[in-house]
């Protein structure tokens, strides 16, 4: 899983955990804290993370492979905000409706 790995790079085997482990270099973890997979793999992945976070600013590969995450992952969200945004242009809003409704049947 080398995608975001330059031709000059050489292969990291490291590289594949950082698409894994994304949000958590990227923003506060926001796993539900009392589930069962989050109590048995906390504590490995937290002293996983901290290596990880000493190897990637050294290893070109695993950066490469996280700017090319990070890259990926913005674009989905601007795709899917934008998607919203011309729904939300194009569907007429509820309230607009019902007030319409509600008009029209006090004139009855």
């Amino acid at each position: 899983m080398q995608q975001g790995n330059s031709r000059s790079s050489p292969p990291c085997l490291l590289s594949k955990y950082c698409f894994r482990l994304l949000d958590e270099f990227d923003e506060p973890h926001q796993l539900a804290r009392n589930s069962v997979n989050y109590l048995l793999d906390h504590d490995r992945d937290e002293q996983f993370l901290a290596e990880l976070r000493m190897h990637i600013p050294q290893c070109s590969a695993c950066t490469a492979t996280l700017t090319f995450a990070c890259q990926q992952r913005e674009l989905q969200r601007s795709s899917i905000q934008r998607v919203l945004a011309e729904s939300e242009q194009s569907v007429p809003t509820t309230v607009a409706h019902i007030m319409n409704v509600i008009r029209r049947e006090s004139h009855m």
